[in-house]
C-alpha cells in the first residue's frame, strides 16, 4: 500500500553540505564531515537550523506550478523562446497521467510535507528549549500547510467541499494509505496554520523567506476564501490592511525574497553551489497575447514587464530579473494579494447580504491603492458584480506568474457562477469540462497504491 511513498521518501533522502540547503525527506543520512545518526541530529542546534532551512528550500520543488497552470503563459504565443516539459500539455489542460514532470511535481510536494513532518516529529525531543521548540514546530506546520494547499489545488477538487477527491494528507498514516476528502484536507491545512499563528513565530519577519504571523494569517485568509467562508476570510484579512506596499513595483523583483512587499517568498537561482540551492523561476515564459492585451488595455506598462537584463526587456510579461544581487524569488504571498482577498471576500459577503457597492468602500480603496502604485487611475465600480470582475483582473495584472492565481480565480469564479466555461475560450479554448480544472494523479502513484489512490475523474 505504501510502496510508492516509501520510494519517494528514499529518493528524497539527501545530505547537508556547506553549499546546498536543498535537504529532503528523512534525515537518516545527514552528513556534515561524516554520517550523523538521526538520534543525534536533533541534539545539535546547527543541524536543526539546517533542517529547518532545508524544509523551506524543499517548497521550491513545487516551482513548476505557477507557469504551468497559469493561462498567462505561452498560450496563443507560439514564438516563446523557452518551454519546459510540462508547459505544452498544461497550456491546453491536457496533462497526461504518465507525464514525468507531473510525477516530479507531485513527489516534490510530498517531499516538502515529509521534511516538515520530520521536524514536527523530532523537535519535541531536541535540545531546544520549550519556546524554541514551539516556534520551530510552528514554522514546520506553516510549511506543511502551504505544501498541502498547493497539492490540493493541483491534484484535488479544491473547488468542491463535498468532493471525495482531496489529497493524501499522510502517506504514512498507521491505518494505511488513503485519499482524504477535500473538506478533511482543508481542515488539516487550517489546523496547521492556526498552530503556526499561535506558536510564537515572529511578527513580520525581517526575512520573508521565513514564516511570520502575518504570512500565516494571509494564507489562512486565502484558504478560507477557497472554502467559500467569505465572512471569515474578510475578517482575518482586515488585520493586514494596515501593511504598507513597497513604493516601486519593479524594485520588488530586484529585492526579490527580501522585498518589503513579500509576506512569504522562496529564493531561487541557477547556481547549485550557493546556499539558496538550485532552482528556477517561473519568469522564463513570456506572457500570452491574452495577458498582454489586458496590460495594454489598461495602459499598464509598469507591470507589463519587469525584465532585466535589457536583452529580455522586449518580452512582454517577463516577470523577474536575473542580473541583480539577490536571486529571483517565488513570491508565494505579497501584500497586494491579501488586500485583494479582502476585497473579493467583502464583495461576496455584501452580495449575500443584499448590500451595495457603498458597503465595500474600504475594499475599493485598497484596490485603487494597488493601482496607484503603478501609475494607474482609480476604478469606480458600478455595482458589486462589476467590482468582483475588477478584482479578478487586478489580481491577474498584479500577480501573473507568481502563484498561478489567474487560473485558480477562473475556476473559483466559474464554480461560483460569475463566469462560465465559455469565458475561458479566449485563454484556454480546449477546456470544455470541469475535469480539466485539475491535474491527474501521476499514473505510477495510482498503480503502486494498490487501489488506495483513485484517479481523478476524466483521467482514467
Amino acid at each position: 500500500m505504501k510502496n510508492i511513498y516509501k520510494t519517494i521518501i528514499l529518493l528524497f533522502v539527501s545530505v547537508f553540505t556547506f553549499y546546498s540547503c536543498e535537504t529532503v525527506g528523512s534525515l537518516d543520512d545527514v552528513e556534515t564531515n561524516g554520517v550523523i545518526p538521526i538520534d543525534q541530529v536533533y541534539q545539535d542546534v546547527n543541524l536543526i537550523r539546517l533542517a529547518v532551512t532545508g524544509a523551506y528550500a524543499s517548497v521550491r520543488t513545487l516551482l513548476p506550478l505557477p507557469s504551468n497552470v497559469s493561462g498567462m503563459s505561452v498560450s496563443a504565443q507560439p514564438n516563446a523562446f523557452f518551454l519546459f516539459g510540462l508547459a505544452t500539455e498544461a497550456n491546453i489542460n491536457a496533462i497526461q497521467p504518465n507525464n514525468t514532470s507531473l510525477t516530479n511535481i507531485y513527489s516534490g510536494g510530498y517531499k516538502a510535507v515529509g521534511n516538515a513532518n520530520e521536524i514536527i516529529n523530532n523537535i519535541p525531543n531536541s535540545v531546544l528549549n520549550d519556546t524554541e521548540k514551539q516556534s520551530v514546530i510552528g514554522e514546520a506546520k506553516f510549511i506543511r500547510a502551504i505544501s498541502h494547499f498547493y497539492l490540493l489545488r493541483t491534484f484535488g477538487q479544491f473547488y468542491d467541499l463535498n468532493s471525495e477527491f482531496g489529497i493524501t494528507i499522510d502517506p504514512f498514516h498507521p491505518d494505511g494509505l488513503t485519499r482524504n476528502t477535500v473538506q478533511e484536507t482543508y481542515d488539516h491545512i487550517l489546523a496547521d496554520l492556526d498552530a503556526a499563528i499561535a506558536s510564537g513565530i515572529p511578527q513580520m519577519a525581517s526575512d520573508p523567506s521565513r514564516a511570520s504571523v502575518e504570512a500565516a494569517k494571509a494564507f489562512k485568509a486565502k484558504v478560507l476564501l477557497f472554502m467559500v467562508r467569505y465572512d471569515e476570510a474578510a475578517t482575518l484579512a482586515t488585520e493586514l490592511l494596515g501593511l504598507t506596499l513597497a513604493p516601486d513595483y519593479k524594485q520588488i523583483f530586484i529585492d526579490a525574497y527580501q522585498s518589503s512587499d513579500a509576506l512569504f517568498a522562496s529564493a531561487t537561482d541557477f547556481d547549485n553551489a550557493i546556499n539558496f540551492g538550485g532552482g528556477y523561476t517561473e519568469g522564463f515564459i513570456p506572457g500570452s497575447n491574452y495577458l498582454n492585451g489586458l496590460h495594454f488595455g489598461e495602459s499598464d506598462f509598469v507591470r507589463l514587464s519587469t525584465a532585466s537584463p535589457s536583452s529580455f526587456a522586449n518580452l512582454n510579461g517577463f516577470k523577474f530579473s536575473f542580473d541583480n544581487t539577490n536571486p529571483p524569488a517565488w513570491m508565494h504571498m505579497r501584500i497586494p494579494e491579501v488586500w485583494l482577498i479582502y476585497a473579493e471576500a467583502s464583495a461576496r459577503v455584501a452580495i449575500a447580504n443584499g448590500g451595495t457597492i457603498a458597503d465595500v468602500s474600504v475594499a475599493v480603496d485598497k484596490l485603487n491603492e494597488i493601482r496607484n502604485r503603478v501609475g494607474l487611475g482609480p476604478k469606480s465600480p458600478a455595482d458589486l458584480d462589476d467590482f468582483l470582475d475588477m478584482i479578478r483582473i487586478e489580481k491577474l495584472l498584479e500577480l501573473y506568474f507568481e502563484t498561478g492565481e489567474d487560473w485558480y480565480d477562473f475556476v473559483r469564479y466559474i464554480t461560483e457562477g460569475d463566469l462560465t466555461l465559455a469565458d475561458l475560450s479566449a485563454l484556454k479554448p480546449l477546456v470544455t469540462n470541469v475535469d480539466q480544472f485539475i491535474f491527474p494523479i501521476p499514473l505510477n502513484e495510482v498503480e503502486l497504491s494498490e487501489g488506495a489512490i483513485q484517479q481523478n475523474p476524466g483521467y482514467n
